[in-house]
């Protein structure tokens, strides 16, 4: 085989080579556009916080209608989370492995001040360690049962209870889920005093992972101090969005384009502009 000949066929071979790489590397199809509305309740009747999330072109928008101002747009194929304030017309943004870090360091934080009072010991001490203990590592035991997709957690403090319904298109159920995930995330990372995000990551992933199931109500029954705290979510999809929806999308999109690109420390001193 001449020079040529050989070169010609070894740069065919490669550029072959090249085209599978890329074609195994193509991202999977996004999911057609989609809603989720959700609630969060305590013991009480009335919510504590309600809103929605439009899905669109493999993103997830979050209206959170305690905080009309905010909009989180969350686009897992980058990923990172940005959050858009309209009233003072400035965005940050917050890469997923900043959130994730930000756990795991809230997390051996935490397992540090509880391996303190164990080995200080007291009836006291034990008592708190344990129940810290499990809400930041949560070790539960299972229970699932399939006719009514419900899904039962429970160790010495935490108990879980979530049902699920199942959700045809799988990047759909990827999407919603990864939105759930990083909002768990930036909770914790903007407010300390929340409940640790732990159990509901180990929700998601039972729930997700191991049943292919979207949740649609969750509760969390807390020994934190005193009487059990109890924290209810309920999420409510639908399969398409309106006209409407998909128009403020695109106003949403110019707003993005507008607004001011700021520190996330100074994006959430809210009040201080």
């Amino acid at each position: 085989m001449g020079v040529r000949v050989w070169s010609a066929a070894v740069f065919a071979s490669l550029g072959a080579l090249a085209a599978g790489a890329c074609a195994a590397a193509d991202p999977p199809p996004e999911p057609a556009p989609f809603k989720v509305a959700f609630q969060r309740f305590d013991a009480g009747a009335k919510p504590l916080e309600a809103g929605e999330i439009l899905f669109w072109h493999g993103r997830a928008y979050v209206f959170d209608l305690a905080d009309r101002h905010e909009i989180a747009v969350f686009e897992p194929s980058n990923p990172r989370l940005e959050l858009l304030d309209i009233k003072r017309m400035i965005q940050t943004e917050l890469d997923q492995p900043r959130l994730e870090l930000a756990s795991a360091r809230r997390r051996r934080t935490m397992l540090s001040a509880i391996a303190r009072q164990e080995r200080d010991g007291g009836k006291a001490n034990l008592i708190a360690a344990s129940i810290s203990r499990d809400l930041v590592d949560p070790k539960f035991e299972s229970a699932f049962d399939p006719d009514s997709r419900r899904l039962r957690l429970k160790n010495a403090h935490v108990e879980v209870v979530a049902t699920g319904v199942p959700v045809a298109d799988p990047a759909r159920l990827r999407l919603f889920a990864d939105t759930l995930r990083i909002l768990a995330h930036l909770d914790s990372f903007r407010e300390e005093n929340v409940v640790p995000p732990f159990p509901m990551l180990a929700t998601l992933d039972q729930l997700v992972r191991d049943h292919q199931l979207a949740p649609r109500e969750v509760t969390f029954l807390f020994e934190v101090a005193g009487p059990p705290e109890k924290v209810r979510w309920t999420y409510e999809l639908t399969p398409a969005l309106t006209d409407r929806e998909v128009g403020v999308l695109e106003k949403i999109g110019l707003l993005r384009q507008r607004a001011a690109n700021v520190r996330f420390d100074r994006y959430d001193r809210r009040g201080d502009d």
